[in-house]
C-alpha cells in the first residue's frame, strides 16, 4: 500500500466524506483483510498519503489508523510519522481521546498549552 487514491473526489472546499470516499476504504480494508503490510521505502511516501489523507474528513484517518493497527499491517513508528505534523495533529484533534488509547499524543502544542490552562483555571476554581 503506497498510496491512497481519491477517486471520484474532485471538490477542494471540502473535505472528503467517508461516503465520497467509500470504493477506496473497501480496497484498503480488503488489503488489510488479507494479509497487506504497508511497509514505505521513503518518507516522501508516507508524506504522499498524509497529504491524501489532510483531503477526508478525520474520521476516515481515524479508520485507516484503526485498521492498521487493527491487522498489524505496519509497525508503530510508520503510524507515529504519518500522524506526527502538526497539521495532522489539528485535522485529528476531534478523536485526539481515541488516538491516545491507541498511544499516540496528537494535540499540537497549542492545544496542550491550552489544555494546562484550562485545567489550572478549572482548579483554582475547586480551592476558591
Amino acid at each position: 500500500m503506497h498510496s491512497i487514491s481519491l477517486d471520484g473526489y474532485s471538490n477542494t472546499r471540502a473535505k472528503a466524506s467517508k461516503y465520497s470516499v467509500s470504493n477506496t476504504r473497501t480496497t484498503i480494508q480488503l488489503l488489510l483483510e488479507h494479509g497487506a503490510f504497508w511497509q514505505p521505502d521513503e518518507a516522501r511516501q508516507i508524506a504522499q498519503v498524509r497529504r491524501s489523507l489532510l483531503e477526508c474528513e478525520p474520521d476516515v484517518t481515524l479508520e485507516v489508523v484503526e485498521g492498521l493497527m487493527k491487522h498489524s499491517a505496519c509497525d508503530k513508528q510508520t503510524i507515529h510519522q504519518l500522524v506526527r505534523t502538526p497539521t495532522m495533529k489539528e485535522h485529528l484533534e476531534p478523536f485526539a481521546r481515541r488516538f491516545v488509547s491507541m498511544g499516540y499524543e496528537i494535540r499540537t502544542h497549542k492545544k496542550k498549552a491550552e489544555d494546562l490552562k484550562t485545567r489550572t483555571s478549572l482548579s483554582h476554581l475547586d480551592t476558591a
